[in-house]
């Protein structure tokens, strides 16, 4: 009862042929220890047919039991207030090391501790060092979607009312590029 109430499958009473266990050769039910007597010869009903049964409509009534939670401030009976996304905007700097996006004002969601998203950016073949632009139609393990820059520490970010954010990095990436093997032949170190 912890987790619900329910009437396991239920199948229509005109569909109850199609769930008889098979019998043999003779007309027989396989035979089975718990039947004896006229037993051996009543109606039988299989559940793998249910389980198996190919085209086979079958129902079920659930009463599921799920608890309810609420998130309250440590020590108090104050609910959390979870916020929505929220969308920011950046003005990116006039300058050329911004390329393509120099002087535009982005628009990001922030989305929770970490996540400004809506950089513009790259796909990037690790492989072969190819931009393949924006988009991609099919995806690979060699590619990488790349920022096409990095918002310094301490920009401002201002959400449309007005109100002013500071930027501060948490996680980066480093790329190494991929250098082409030794040639010759070398000694192994011990």
């Amino acid at each position: 009862m912890s987790w619900g109430l329910g009437t396991g499958r239920l199948i229509l009473e005109s569909d109850l042929f199609e769930i008889e266990c098979e019998k043999n050769e003779d007309g027989a039910y396989e035979e089975h220890p718990e039947f004896i007597g006229d037993e051996e010869t009543e109606l039988r009903y299989c559940m793998d047919k249910i389980h198996g049964g190919v085209g086979l409509t079958t129902y079920e009534i659930r009463i599921n039991n799920h608890p309810s939670y609420s998130l309250l401030l440590s020590g108090t009976d104050t609910a959390v207030t979870i916020a929505t996304p929220r969308t920011l905007y950046y003005q990116v700097p006039n300058e050329e090391g911004y390329g393509q996006d120099a002087d535009k004002r982005l628009s990001l969601e922030f989305a929770g501790h970490g996540e400004l998203r809506g950089v513009p950016g790259y796909v990037l073949d690790v492989d072969t060092g190819e931009d393949l632009g924006e988009f991609t139609t099919e995806w690979k393990d060699s590619y990488r979607y790349i920022n096409r820059f990095v918002i310094p520490d301490g920009s401002v970010i201002t959400d449309s009312g007005g109100v002013e954010y500071f930027v501060k990095a948490l996680d980066g990436e480093e790329w190494f590029k991929k250098l082409e093997p030794l040639g010759g032949s070398g000694t192994r170190a011990t």
